[in-house]
């Protein structure tokens, strides 16, 4: 642009070389107010000229100007997409490290899942199993529990979750139950064949004792080869009633008692 502008000046002096210097040479033959009138014409045409070139170069730097603001302006808005873009890139990587991550832990936690899905149902029979053996008040407190245990193990609508958390629930009974000291009132059935109603005190699921309200029948009872065996008592029906009656704090102070134990 700047060539064509000095170019352009180039030509307009020629021309005003030309138009000034030619009737100088040829005048002498003209009448003086064409010699006055033909220079006053070329210097106004000088003058057009020059001013368009003057506007052309301020046209040419304001574009100049406004051209340079954009390209920089476009360079900005370049840089701040391939910012983007390669933060994009980062992400996708971080992403596709994560999905990768997850992917992995998933099928750690299906294989985890297929693992209590197959050992569930053994867990729940032996469950089954111990309950035929529970006390009275043991199976009092679990009998709900209990019931919820599926029948059919390959067709319930109960989730492998669900069923993990009855079967936890009957073992805390179980420990709790274990654990502690419990005494209740039960019907059993005695040497004659009656049915006569006794208090029962569990130590835990290790050793049992009942006596009737007469102090007449009493019994010891532990687990043997999975089932309660009960042995015959009454010489220490006195001792054991003695004992329900401190743990219920009808006898007070406590006293020691000698009560009967078998060990298995």
């Amino acid at each position: 642009m700047t060539k064509q502008l000095l170019k352009i000046s180039r030509i307009a002096k020629i021309a005003f070389l030309s138009v000034v210097l030619c009737p100088l040479s040829s005048g002498f033959a003209q009448n003086d107010e064409a010699k006055i009138d033909e220079p006053r014409t070329n210097i106004e045409k000088w003058v057009e000229a020059r001013q368009l070139l003057s506007k052309e170069a301020s046209d040419w730097r304001e574009q100049h100007e406004t051209m340079t603001f954009r390209v920089n302006l476009l360079k900005e808005e370049i840089e701040a997409l391939e910012k983007q873009i390669e933060d994009s890139r980062k992400d996708v990587s971080l992403a596709d490290a994560k999905r990768s991550e997850m992917k992995a832990e998933e099928n750690r936690l299906r294989a985890a899942v297929k693992v209590v899905q197959d050992i569930v149902p053994r867990y729940e029979q032996i469950i089954l199993n111990l309950s035929r053996v529970f006390p009275q008040p043991l199976l009092e407190r679990t009998k709900s529990l209990l019931a919820q245990i599926p029948k059919d193990p390959q067709n319930t609508t109960l989730s492998t979750s669900d069923r993990i958390i009855l079967i936890l629930g009957i073992l805390n009974e179980v420990d709790k139950f274990n654990g502690n000291i419990t005494v209740a009132s039960e019907l059993r059935e005695i040497d004659t064949g009656d049915t006569v109603e006794v208090k029962t005190l569990y130590l835990g699921l290790a050793q049992a004792y009942f006596v009737d309200s007469n102090q007449q029948y009493a019994k010891s009872g532990s687990l043997v080869g999975g089932e309660w065996v009960w042995v015959e008592q009454n010489d220490h029906a006195h001792d054991i009633w003695t004992a329900i009656a401190m743990y219920e704090n009808v006898i007070k102070p406590a006293l020691f008692i000698n009560l009967p134990v078998t060990i298995n």
